[in-house]
């Protein structure tokens, strides 16, 4: 945003900062449910004002998910794309009750016999379970627990001569071992987190 790349804008998930602590980079793959289970997506341009240590040169970007602000039904998709990729989901969220309780189940699963070059495949399952509480009209909290488990082979760029000769499919990283595709460059990642607001 504003120029700025990944690493200067802050993302959030009900306030709490998910980009990578290491280099902070957000790594999408890792929060691929979040399209589903999110009520809201509040953006920040610019500087503002944090109790948190997050670097938001380039803005703010608040991904806010409250089982309480949720319509009672649920859902099941399945999604088919190209190069072999298939996602299945399913969710279904209680609406809230007379009680003031309300909860949000979401479970998914995705595959890709190969993404876009030679042995790039993949899987990943994604899972989400909330629970709000409403006492009244001033008062809400809620508790969040999501995580999206998944390997994913790589494919790391070669020069462009390497892909004028052998196609733009093409992977070093990856070839055949006893007639099974192998690859050298798989990321295994699983990064769970739950949050109480």
């Amino acid at each position: 945003m504003r120029g700025f790349d990944q690493t200067n804008t802050a993302y959030l998930l009900n306030g709490q900062p998910i980009n990578g602590m290491e280099d902070g980079r957000m790594y999408w793959s890792n929060w691929s449910g979040m399209s589903d289970v999110a009520n809201t997506v509040q953006v920040q341009r610019g500087l503002g004002s944090s109790k948190l240590a997050i670097s938001s040169v380039g803005g703010t970007v608040n991904i806010v998910s409250k089982t309480t602000d949720k319509k009672k039904g649920g859902f099941v998709r399945l999604l088919g794309g190209n190069d072999s990729y298939g996602k299945a989901t399913a969710s279904y969220n209680s609406g809230l009750q007379e009680s003031g309780w309300a909860y949000s189940i979401l479970v998914d699963h995705w595959h890709a016999h190969r993404k876009y070059s030679e042995g790039t495949a993949g899987q990943g399952q994604n899972y989400l379970f909330s629970v709000g509480y409403k006492p009244n009209e001033k008062h809400s909290f809620n508790f969040l627990l999501t995580g999206a488990p998944q390997w994913h082979d790589q494919n790391f760029s070669d020069d462009l001569e390497t892909y004028e000769q052998y196609g733009e499919k093409y992977n070093a990283n990856s070839g055949f071992l006893d007639g099974e595709r192998f690859t050298e460059r798989r990321n295994y990642y699983h990064k769970p987190v739950a949050n109480l607001n």
